[in-house]
């Protein structure tokens, strides 16, 4: 009996450890993936009938991501130059009805808002800045099979030197070219259009710029037209995607200050150390593979520089035990390098690292020690996991039993519900108990200190 006694006392004793190192506060949140139809919808639309059957397959992951404690949803809208809300410049998806540009009769944006703000969660705009077609030339497979309108090939039509098409190994796509003025500010006006009528906490951007395979002279007339003399084309290159960064950053605090501009790189930021050392940073040891700035295009430490984004999501899609890409090494690299360059900025501004984590790889017990380390390394005592993708969080399998990593976690690291700041006032607006709603808001918006997001009153609910 006294051993009996001894075990259930030592079982509490580490619940009772859990609990204390859960932060009290957390970004938790789920890439909800549209793209291919990955986590949603997993039913097509074409009537008000079929139509419910999508939204309820979303509040039933909507339900599960909040009984797991997940506080933050990234709803892909954007995830090829198309759109699953409704956009004056871009067709929508086929992802809801299998034909582009046809309507699939509600907003499934404006859906997922009032679905995840009523039950106290924030609502990210996840979207895809340059990727055009997954498949170069599909728009136009799919207006000649009549799976397609029309006018859903908007950009070939009207601005076919915008496109920059690609035949490598590992992208046989097209995107909108980068390196062209015109085309960034077309990305930048549908995005702000987005951003003006919808009601979201934040917009967050994947790493889809130049893409996976590298560029070679897919770009050669922007070149001719745009490359100026004192750069090579390389640095080209990531002084438009920068030019893009800083632009919706100045674009965003313009029209809505306060909402959240995240960025999601590839996880390996330099192969070059003489990219690393233009912020006196040295790049960790041992680390080896594609890179973001080599291979992309992309310097997300001149983002958090110029204090451009108000949050980095590496994706770290390798395990704790990975021999040449070991997710400590890097985890805290990219913490380390971004409180290094708050502090110089000395601006105030505090830049938050949430590591994305590849749920299609990993198992709760994998996951729970990359979940240590980002509280571990956190800087300025914000930590936060993304978890890619939705499907495999709730129900994840890999050659055995399924394992509901989401659930597993509520029990070992996500014990408790910890909303943020935004999600408390999302709680609030929806409580019809609360006898007085600002005086609450008040208060939550001092919750959470070094956060720019706090509001001194209840933000007005969108028509959307």
């Amino acid at each position: 009996m006294k051993r009996l006694l001894f075990i259930v006392l030592l079982s509490l004793s580490f619940v009772h450890l859990s609990e204390a190192v859960e932060p009290a506060r957390e970004f938790r949140a789920a890439w909800f993936t549209t793209v291919k139809n990955i986590d949603w919808p997993k039913t097509l639309t074409s009537c008000d009938s079929t139509a419910s059957v999508q939204q309820e397959e979303m509040r039933d992951m909507f339900d599960q991501l909040q009984a797991g404690h997940i506080n933050v949803i990234c709803f892909q809208a954007r995830p090829s130059s198309d759109a699953l809300y409704e956009s004056s410049f871009e067709p929508w998806s086929p992802v809801l009805t299998g034909i582009r540009g046809m309507d699939p009769g509600y907003d499934p944006l404006a859906f997922a808002i009032r679905e995840a703000h009523a039950r106290g969660m924030e609502l990210h705009a996840w979207v895809n800045p340059f990727r055009y077609e997954r498949v170069a030339g599909e728009r136009i497979a799919d207006i000649e099979d009549c799976i397609a309108s029309e006018d859903s090939d908007p950009i070939r039509a009207d601005h076919p030197d915008w496109l920059l098409t690609y035949n490598n190994t590992q992208y046989k796509g097209a995107i909108l070219d980068p390196g062209h003025p015109a085309a960034r500010a077309y990305v930048v006006k549908v995005l702000m259009e987005l951003v003006r009528n919808y009601d979201i906490d934040g917009l967050v951007m994947d790493d889809y710029f130049y893409p996976y395979g590298g560029t070679k002279d897919e770009d050669f007339s922007s070149q001719l037209a745009y490359q100026p003399d004192y750069l090579s084309v390389d640095d080209w290159r990531r002084a438009c995607v920068n030019e893009f960064i800083r632009t919706m950053h100045d674009s965003l605090r313009a029209v809505k200050p306060d909402i959240q501009f995240g960025m999601s790189p590839f996880g390996i930021y330099s192969m070059t150390q003489q990219a690393a050392s233009k912020y006196d940073l040295t790049l960790p040891a041992g680390i080896v593979g594609t890179d973001a700035w080599a291979d992309l295009y992309c310097d997300p430490l001149a983002w958090v520089e110029g204090g451009w984004v108000d949050y980095l999501a590496p994706q770290l899609y390798w395990s704790t035990k990975a021999p040449r890409q070991g997710y400590e090494t890097l985890c805290r690299w990219w913490c380390e390098s971004v409180a290094a360059l708050d502090a110089r900025r000395n601006d105030g501004k505090q830049t938050h690292v949430y590591i994305s984590h590849a749920t299609y790889r990993f198992g709760a017990e994998e996951l729970g020690l990359q979940i240590d380390l980002n509280r571990k390394y956190a800087p300025h005592n914000a930590p936060g996991s993304m978890f890619y993708n939705t499907n495999q969080l709730l129900n994840f399998t890999a050659g055995k039993a399924p394992e509901n990593s989401c659930e597993q976690l509520t029990r070992t690291h996500f014990l408790n519900a910890v909303p943020t700041p935004r999600g408390l006032i999302h709680a609030a607006e929806n409580d019809e108990q609360s006898a007085d709603k600002t005086e609450c808001c008040d208060t939550i918006k001092q919750d959470w200190q070094g956060s720019r997001f706090k509001r001194a009153t209840l933000r007005q609910k969108s028509d959307n």
